[in-house]
């Protein structure tokens, strides 16, 4: 998968972003420290190309982005607000957070060399509902190549229950 690349990781003590601004966030690297970083923050630091990848539905679906690199990306979001009638987490929210997990890892990887990268498949399958307050995906890394990457995502409870599964496969594309 080439050479090591840079990867962007929380501190396992920081809360939660609340009601100011976006509630993700991501950590980036100033002077040698990562730092906690508002996904709305102008000020934050972040370069561009990694501020202009939050989505307007990650942000109203709380996602928070707890680990970046090509290899991996972690991310969560709160049950709370993401329900569907019943009460049970919405399986619209697992697609997103495998397509957002797989793409932001995607996106890491092709703007290395000077790219892009888009979404061209998708799947989930569901296991079980979650219990807890928050359901985390982790994306890793199955295919990185100079065309398309493909990671498999795997979705847990806080109960650390498997909850949902997905695969997501991206085209890296030039971005003139």
């Amino acid at each position: 998968m080439g050479q090591p690349s840079q990867t962007l990781t929380a501190a396992s003590s920081r809360e939660r972003m609340t009601q100011r601004g976006r509630r993700g966030c991501y950590f980036a690297r100033q002077r040698g420290k990562l730092r906690h970083m508002s996904y709305a923050s102008k000020e934050s630091g972040l370069p561009t190309w990694l501020t202009d990848l939050v989505s307007p539905l990650d942000d109203k679906l709380g996602v928070e982005v707890i680990e970046l690199s090509p290899e991996r990306c972690v991310i969560k979001a709160p049950l709370a607000g993401n329900t569907q009638p019943l009460g049970l987490w919405h399986g619209g929210g697992s697609g997103v957070l495998v397509e957002t997990a797989g793409s932001l890892a995607a996106m890491f990887f092709a703007h290395q060399s000077g790219k892009g990268a888009v979404g061209t498949e998708l799947n989930v399958s569901h296991m079980r509902a979650p219990k807890g307050e928050h359901m985390t995906a982790t994306a890793t890394a199955m295919h990185l190549g100079r065309r398309t990457t493909t990671h498999a995502v795997e979705i847990v409870d806080d109960l650390g229950r498997i909850c949902a599964v997905g695969r997501v496969s991206c085209q890296i594309i030039d971005l003139d």
